[in-house]
């Protein structure tokens, strides 16, 4: 009686239909689990790819900055004329090698009769290169180049004089062998925008 029933309720033809309906569904999720495995896996190569990349990046780019920290060192060595502005001021400098050429001291005099002190050294911690300055007049100041290429360094900048704050960025551009620039832009204790320049020169032997 049942077999009649399902007879009649589901002929051979629409089960036949079914069945050959569920037979294509059945590939088609086998297939579309394959195409994301596949994919799947593809992108899980790609991220080994990069990540292997960043790990080079991280190891190598260190190294180039502490490299070009260096070239900028054999560049200052020696006897220089200085100009900035805003505030105007001019003056010598003499920059001399320390720590095995992985360190600088710098000796200003300005026309004025101040005088200053720079010691600059590589941070490895956070390949940086720091300058420390302090004068004769109270001023003191702080860089801290954390871009640092054979023609620029680039970073956060810290002054104090003449009774006033001063915060900004400095980049330093080589000009050639006997000439570098920098300019720093920020501001002062009261929130003034403030730019500053200059320019050094080496002196003719």
């Amino acid at each position: 009686m049942w077999d009649c029933i399902q007879s009649m309720l589901y002929p051979a033809s629409l089960v036949r239909f079914v069945a050959g309906w569920s037979k294509i569904f059945r590939e088609l999720i086998l297939s579309v689990d394959i195409s994301i495995h596949a994919v799947y896996k593809r992108v899980e190569q790609m991220l080994q790819r990069l990540f292997f990349l960043a790990m080079c990046v991280s190891i190598i780019s260190p190294l180039r900055a502490q490299e070009a920290h260096r070239e900028w060192l054999k560049l200052l060595k020696g006897d220089w004329t200085y100009e900035i502005t805003n505030p105007a001021d001019k003056g010598s400098v003499t920059y001399k090698p320390a720590a095995k050429q992985s360190a600088m001291i710098a000796h200003f005099t300005a026309e004025d009769g101040s005088r200053s002190v720079e010691l600059g050294g590589w941070k490895s911690e956070t390949s940086t290169f720091s300058v420390s300055g302090y004068g004769s007049d109270g001023a003191y100041w702080q860089l801290d180049f954390t871009t640092v290429l054979p023609d620029r360094l680039e970073g956060p900048h810290f002054s104090f004089s003449d009774g006033m704050k001063y915060t900004g960025v400095i980049k330093l551009k080589k000009v050639n062998e006997d000439q570098f620039e920098w300019t720093s832009s920020g501001k002062d204790g009261n929130g003034n925008e403030v730019i500053r320049s200059g320019i050094f020169k080496r002196k003719s032997e």
